[in-house]
């Protein structure tokens, strides 16, 4: 059965717009569009690491310029190796890049080597 549902402006004036909807269908709607996100982000994530990137790919997860990411980042010692495309063209293992880009990371605070501090002008 259809119910008839009266959504009010949020305005508070008493003009309401009335709309029929079936309750029933709508809930159903929402909880199988819901399982299917959850399918298509369960495969995507599973898909993810088997993924090959090119240098659009890895600009856009670096958020850097694609120059950069062709001038620095694929030349950089320890970046992974290409896998060439025998139509032509590189791409690289999307795992062995976020792999590769989590090793570049700083080390802890306490990791890093201080400077000695200076207590003033040196005294001679």
């Amino acid at each position: 059965p259809l119910k008839k549902i009266s959504l009010r402006s949020t305005r508070g004036d008493s003009r309401g717009i009335l709309t029929t909807l079936p309750e029933k269908r709508a809930a159903m709607d929402n909880e199988q569009s819901y399982k299917r996100a959850e399918r298509l982000l369960e495969r995507l994530m599973r898909q993810a690491d088997d993924a090959l990137w090119n240098c659009d790919d890895i600009a856009t997860f670096t958020s850097l310029a694609k120059t950069t990411v062709q001038t620095k980042i694929i030349c950089a010692r320890g970046f992974p190796r290409a896998v060439i495309i025998p139509s032509g063209g590189h791409r690289w293992v999307a795992k062995e890049v976020k792999d590769f880009l989590k090793r570049q990371r700083e080390p802890l605070l306490g990791d890093r080597p201080r400077r000695a501090l200076s207590s003033g002008p040196a005294a001679s």
